[in-house]
């Protein structure tokens, strides 16, 4: 199920990154219920700049499937993929709620709606959802996030059988206590060897002044490379898995290096 979600390529943020400084997490499954790092079916990235916080999240598609900034179930401010709760239904999609508290009449749909949703998918069994925010919406209800912050704390839970209608999902179906830390992003500077680049989706520009020649390098965390090429001003990463990537464009004996983040 991992490297399905991982290929889940239809779902691309919409983002243009330049110099901007940004911070990212890379995607990743979740912790389950006993804290061990696979095995839940539960995924989730994101970037945050300075005034927004960009999230892709998934899991299994036939059920309800809740995100929470916080650290415990309740209270928490929650992005979740529902039909409701019985006597409380709604039409089935995703969905800003509050909890504010353990029982099932403490889950409610938040008065006001601040997730801007840019793509759901399903493949392979997966739901997965792209949704943008403002880091502090003004709702009393949503957590306020800050671009200091050094690590984002969630919660996930699910149903405990498929359906959509919200209900006890028990102990095994939910985790908390999850803490993931920010990775900074520094964009090229540009006066390094005249270097600029724009990232659009999956789409590069490059231009580089006053050098006979550039090289343009692309690799994993791990360092495997992607994408290679010389003096060329757009390229494209159509093929490679979503995460963050590093990279690397050298002119004029200087190299300049940024992370990137790739939905």
């Amino acid at each position: 199920m991992k490297q399905l979600f991982l290929s889940l390529s239809a779902i691309i943020l919409s983002a243009s990154l330049t110099s901007a400084q940004t911070k990212t997490i890379a995607y990743q499954e979740l912790p389950d219920a006993m804290g061990n790092a696979t095995g839940s079916g539960m995924f989730f990235g994101a970037t945050m700049d300075s005034d927004t916080i960009t999230v892709t999240f998934g899991g299994i598609f036939d059920r309800w499937i809740a995100l929470g900034f916080g650290t415990s179930m309740s209270p928490t401010d929650v992005l979740m993929f529902s039909e409701g709760k019985s006597g409380a239904s709604h039409a089935q999609d995703w969905f800003d709620y509050y909890n504010s508290s353990g029982s099932i009449s403490g889950v409610n749909k938040d008065a006001s709606q601040d997730w801007l949703i840019l793509s759901s998918n399903i493949l392979g069994g997966v739901r997965a959802v792209s949704a943008k925010r403002a880091l502090n919406t003004g709702d009393n209800n949503d957590a306020v996030l800050s671009f200091n912050d050094a690590t984002l704390r969630l919660v996930w839970a699910k149903g405990a059988s498929p359906s959509y209608t919200l209900n006890n999902h028990g102990p095994s179906n939910r985790a908390l206590g999850i803490n993931l830390p920010w990775q900074s992003t520094t964009g090229i500077d540009d006066a390094k060897a005249g270097i600029t680049w724009t990232q659009q989706n999956r789409h590069f520009d490059v231009a580089v002044s006053n050098a006979s020649g550039f090289d343009i390098e692309v690799t994993d965390m791990q360092g495997k490379e992607v994408f290679s090429s010389k003096n060329v001003n757009s390229f494209d990463l159509l093929d490679a898995r979503p995460g963050v990537y590093v990279l690397s464009i050298s002119a004029n004996g200087k190299a300049s290096t940024a992370k990137i983040l790739l939905q």
